[in-house]
């Protein structure tokens, strides 16, 4: 009797143990916030069923199962309150096929390790055959953020290539905003990624084309807050893990359409 008594004590222990690790376990769980946007598809956006998914809401998943002590909260939002987030320490990173710019690298914290590459194209309405080139934009109106990277890249080919500028006009939101403006006539021509226009086309309707050759391809990255080194450094050594597994170029084939993760730079 008192042989069994030792023994259920032991494996009451054992078990008060094994809870104990448990419970541990699960308060050393660290839950981070990443904003994305819910309307930027094939990227980050709600599908019919009310669930956000997209190119890089799917890798954060595939990250999000590898780092088993880290948990990843979606919050949704426009871009324009990515990076207001960021600053006021709401969310701790941001994804939203972000680029890298001077003054971005300044203020915030950029991934090591891109999570793909984008390929920039022009779109203009569907009946304008006359712009196939950048160099068919000089002199005409182009559509572009003030802080985006094509306002950027065009600014440096006014500055360095161009025999008749570009007219670069800003407008406010995202590409598919510029777009729409597209077709209202609010400019000759817009910037945005090959793979949204090709969306935009297909299943916005929108009037417009694509035209044939990317301007250029650029890699695109997580931002972080500055104080977010470990988790950045983290979330570099699980990208190049879903990498080298071929995870990246599954999901982009799903959703992009074709492997946009072979890194350009």
């Amino acid at each position: 009797m008192k042989k069994t008594r030792l023994g259920l004590s032991i494996l009451v222990i054992i078990m008060l143990a094994a809870l104990a690790a448990t419970a541990l376990a699960a308060s050393e769980t660290v839950d981070y916030v990443v904003g994305t946007s819910g309307s930027f598809a094939p990227f980050c956006y709600t599908d019919d069923d009310g669930n956000l998914t997209g190119y890089d809401v799917e890798v954060l998943r595939a990250i999000d199962e590898k780092l088993e002590d880290v948990t990843l909260t979606f919050k949704a939002m426009d871009f324009d309150g990515l990076f207001l987030g960021l600053d006021a320490g709401s969310l701790d990173f941001i994804s939203h096929q972000l680029g890298k710019n001077a003054e971005r690298e300044a203020k915030y914290l950029y991934a090591n390790e891109p999570l793909g590459y984008t390929a920039m194209s022009l779109a203009v309405r569907a009946d304008d055959e006359a712009v196939n080139s950048v160099k068919d934009i000089e002199g005409k109106q182009v559509l572009v953020t003030a802080t985006g990277l094509p306002n950027t890249w065009l600014t440096a080919y006014n500055e360095e290539t161009a025999e008749t500028p570009v007219e670069l006009k800003y407008y406010e939101g995202d590409w598919v905003q510029g777009m729409q403006q597209l077709v209202a006539g609010g400019g000759d021509a817009t910037v945005a990624p090959a793979v949204n226009i090709d969306t935009a086309i297909r299943e916005l309707g929108l009037a417009i084309r694509r035209a044939p050759d990317p301007l250029y391809t650029v890699n695109v990255y997580f931002i972080f807050a500055k104080d977010h080194e470990e988790l950045r450094d983290r979330i570099d050594a699980t990208l190049v893990e879903l990498r080298d597994d071929g995870t990246l170029a599954s999901i982009s084939q799903q959703f992009l359409g074709d492997d946009f993760t072979t890194l350009t730079e």
